[in-house]
C-alpha cells in the first residue's frame, strides 16, 4: 500500500477499513500472504491508525539529500 487518503469529512465512517478489506480479499484470491505499507514516520495519527488496523513497523528507511536544501 503506497498511499491512502480519506477526506476529513468521510473519516470515522469505515472507509479505510473497507478499502483495506478489499485489498485483503484481492490478495487472498492471489495467494499473497502479507500487506506492506509505506507511511510517513512523523505522522502520529497515521501511525496510530495503521497500528489499530494490525500493521506493525518492521523496518526503517533513511534518506540523505544530495543537494543543499534538496532533502527528500
Amino acid at each position: 500500500i503506497a498511499s491512502v487518503y480519506v477526506r476529513p469529512g468521510a473519516r470515522r465512517h469505515g472507509a479505510l477499513r473497507a478499502l483495506l478489506r478489499a485489498a485483503e480479499l484481492w490478495c487472498e484470491e492471489r495467494n499473497i500472504i502479507e500487506l506492506r505499507l509505506h507511511n510517513a514516520v512523523d505522522s502520529r495519527l497515521a501511525n496510530e491508525v495503521w497500528e489499530a488496523l494490525g500493521f506493525e513497523a518492521v523496518e526503517v528507511l533513511r534518506l540523505r539529500g544530495l543537494r543543499p536544501g534538496g532533502g527528500h
